[in-house]
């Protein structure tokens, strides 16, 4: 009767210790470092509601490009399909996901400011964020970018070939089919080369103006 008395007392001793340390546990105050990081994952997993997949022709939009802020974000080499640029608004919440599906649609930002951390680029008209990735998207200056396309065309009656890249110079004429390439920028002034390489020409055309790119840029031969 003794031996059971004891077993008893033991019993609730150790239950009472239970219930005093899980008491203690839960009355301990949240971490605010992980609280933090649970609300950082939740907002990341949840994602952008939309998702712009890019259509095979963005033609018409890189040819509205206004060359204000300091150039373009181009997607590297290594930036495959499938691959996703997250578009940011001003807290660092995603708005929406941009995807590459197809070999032809190319990735092309106007980039107006930088930071350490992220690009701030032109999105339907309204200033917005782009993480840096580096090895996945770059920044190129828009010298840099118009030598980097294929091709361009122009309107020769508003915008001539020019032998120098002077107004005053004398002016070259249009040849059809040609494929315009650019080769040299000096300043509002693009040098394009174009015909066989044993019979290359080559004259000078203003590329840009106040209001942005006078150009029509091709990315694609």
């Amino acid at each position: 009767m003794m031996r059971l008395s004891r077993n008893i007392v033991f019993i609730g001793l150790f239950a009472t210790t239970l219930s005093i340390s899980c008491k203690k546990e839960s009355d301990q105050p949240e971490n605010p470092a992980s609280s933090k990081a649970l609300t950082m994952r939740d907002s990341i997993e949840s994602g952008p509601k939309e998702t712009t997949v890019l259509p095979d022709d963005f033609h018409e939009m890189y040819n509205n490009l206004s060359t204000d802020g300091i150039g373009v974000i181009v997607a590297e080499e290594s930036f495959g399909l499938g691959d996703k640029v997250i578009i940011l608004d001003n807290e660092q919440k995603p708005v929406t996901t941009i995807v590459l599906e197809d070999e032809k649609q190319i990735l092309r930002l106007q980039c107006l400011d930088e930071d350490s951390q992220y690009y701030t680029v032109n999105w339907k008209n309204s200033p917005a964020l782009v993480a840096k990735e580096p090895g996945k998207i770059k920044l190129e200056t828009w010298n840099e970018h118009i030598l980097n396309i294929c091709c361009i065309d122009f309107d020769e009656k508003t915008n001539p070939l020019r032998e120098f890249p002077d107004d005053d110079s004398k002016t070259i004429a249009k040849e059809k089919d040609e494929l315009y390439m650019p080769v040299e920028v000096k300043g509002e002034w693009l040098r394009v080369s174009w015909g066989h390489q044993e019979n290359e020409k080559s004259a000078w055309i203003k590329w840009r103006n106040e209001k942005g790119i006078i150009l029509e840029l091709f990315y694609f031969a």
